[in-house]
C-alpha cells in the first residue's frame, strides 16, 4: 500500500482530492487553499453507522454518511461531503481499491455534496457537452471511446457530475476522469489493445483506458442521449418531455437509493426539476443488430442539426 505520510493531490468532478493513495484515472493537482478540498485517508471504518436510515447487502446509509464494505478489498466510508477514509483488506492490490472509490464512494460524495450523479458518459462538442445516459451495458463508454477515436475530447466515463454554477444558478458538466471503462470485446472494436488497459478486476475481462487529457473546467450542457437497444431495423430518436424525462433522469441518477437516507430529498429533487427543465434530453434506440459505425455517424449528425 501506499505510505501515509505521502500525500497526492487531483481534481475532478468539481473538488480538489488531498489523497493517501496515487489515482492515476485523476487529473494531477497543486494543493489548493482556495477551493474545496475531500480528504482521502487511510484509516478504521465503523462495522455500522449511527442514526442508521438504509441498509443494503454492501451498503449503510444515515444522514450525511455512507459505508461500503467490499469482501476482499475494503471499507469506504464517505462522510459529510469532504473526507472518505478507506480500510484496505490484507493484500489487496490499489488498483482493486479504486475501481470501487471512483464509483460507489465519488457517487456518494457527490449526492453529500449536492452535486447531481448521472450514470452517463460525455464527450465535448464544440465547447459544450454531450452526455449518453444509461444503463449499465447499453454502450455509454463505447460511444464515447468510438467518438474519441474520431478525436472528439472526452469529459468523462460512467458517472457524469451536474452542478449548478451558484451566481448564475446555470448547470454545467464537471470534468471527471482521465480513463474509459471498456470491456475486452469493446477494445477489441475500438482496436485497442489490452496492454494499452490495465485490467481493472482480476478475473474481470473490463479494462481501464487511458485517454490524454479531458477539459480543465465544466461545461456547459448541450443535450443528454438516453440509450437504449431494441429488437427494430432502424436507429430511432425523438424528444423526452415531461413525466418521461424525469422518469429518465431519476432512474438513471447515480446511487439514487442513497438521496433519503443520506437526508438530500430537497436539494436534490430540486436540482431534478431544474435538469429537466432546462436541458434537452433524446430517447436514442439502436437496433440490436445495428453496427456502431453507422450509429455513430447518426448521432454525431442528430447533435450536429440539433445545437
Amino acid at each position: 500500500m501506499a505510505e501515509e505520510t505521502k500525500r497526492f493531490y487531483y481534481y475532478a468532478n468539481g473538488v480538489y482530492l488531498d489523497s493517501c493513495m496515487k489515482f492515476p484515472e485523476l487529473t494531477p493537482a497543486y494543493p489548493s487553499s482556495e477551493k474545496t478540498v475531500v480528504k482521502i485517508e487511510f484509516g478504521q471504518t465503523p462495522e455500522k453507522l449511527e442514526n442508521l436510515k438504509a441498509k443494503g447487502v454492501r451498503f449503510q446509509a444515515a444522514p450525511n454518511e455512507f459505508l461500503l464494505p467490499i469482501d476482499d478489498v475494503a471499507t469506504f466510508w464517505v462522510k459529510n461531503g469532504d473526507h472518505i477514509i478507506i480500510q484496505p483488506e490484507p493484500r489487496v492490490n490499489e488498483s482493486e481499491i479504486r475501481v470501487f472509490f471512483l464509483a460507489s464512494a465519488m457517487g456518494a460524495l457527490a449526492h453529500q455534496r449536492r452535486q447531481f450523479p448521472l450514470h452517463a458518459s460525455a464527450i465535448m462538442y464544440n465547447g459544450k457537452a454531450i452526455l449518453f445516459s444509461g444503463d449499465s451495458g447499453v454502450g455509454k463508454s463505447t460511444l464515447a471511446g468510438l467518438f474519441h477515436k474520431k478525436g472528439y475530447q472526452v469529459i468523462t466515463d460512467d458517472i457524469s457530475i451536474i452542478d449548478k454554477e451558484k451566481n448564475t444558478g446555470q448547470l454545467l458538466i464537471e470534468p471527471g476522469y482521465i480513463q474509459l471503462k471498456l470491456w475486452e470485446d469493446t477494445m477489441n472494436s475500438l482496436h485497442i489493445g489490452k496492454k494499452e488497459g490495465v485490467l481493472l478486476r482480476p478475473g474481470l475481462k473490463k479494462y481501464g483506458y487511458p485517454i490524454s487529457s479531458i477539459p480543465k473546467k465544466p461545461l456547459e450542457i448541450q443535450a443528454i442521449y438516453a440509450l437504449s437497444v431494441y429488437p427494430g431495423k432502424e436507429i430511432l430518436v425523438r424528444p423526452l418531455e415531461g413525466w418521461e424525462k424525469f422518469r429518465h433522469i431519476k432512474k438513471r441518477t447515480f446511487r439514487q437509493k442513497l438521496v433519503d437516507p443520506m437526508g438530500y430529498t430537497e436539494p436534490h429533487y430540486r436540482l431534478l426539476e431544474d435538469i429537466c427543465q432546462s436541458l434537452p434530453a433524446f430517447q436514442l434506440q439502436r437496433p440490436f443488430e445495428e453496427g456502431y459505425t453507422t450509429f455513430v455517424e447518426f448521432v454525431e449528425n442528430h447533435f450536429q442539426t440539433n445545437q
